[in-house]
């Protein structure tokens, strides 16, 4: 005949205590991480000041170019690229003309 296991008050306790444990810890985590915080932001001092080596670089970025080069596509690589598809795509009718009405009736 099988007699039922009787767990000591000592390991009940342990694992009782082991558990809360575990879920003030996860639920401390959970209200940190996805609930506001209401505390105060800290602002981030605005930097009105650039330095003039920055300055200098940035006056020596010039115009975009005026033309493209089109010489990448006498290129063997650009020759070997391949069309995948049709193009334009042509979109038939799909669906229905008016989503909100029942499929099966009503």
């Amino acid at each position: 005949m099988l007699v039922e296991r009787q767990t000591s008050k000592v390991k009940q306790t342990v694992m009782i205590v082991l558990i809360l444990v575990t879920n003030i810890v996860v639920g401390i985590m959970l209200y940190q991480n996805f609930f506001p915080k209401k505390r105060t932001r800290q602002t981030v001092p605005v930097v009105e000041f650039m330095s003039p080596q920055l300055t200098g670089q940035l006056s020596n970025i010039g115009a975009p170019a005026e033309h493209f080069d089109v010489s990448i596509t006498a290129s063997a690589d650009f020759a070997s690229l391949k069309k995948y598809g049709n193009w334009p795509v042509q979109f038939g009718t799909l669906g229905k003309p008016d989503p909100f009405i029942p499929v099966f009736g009503e």
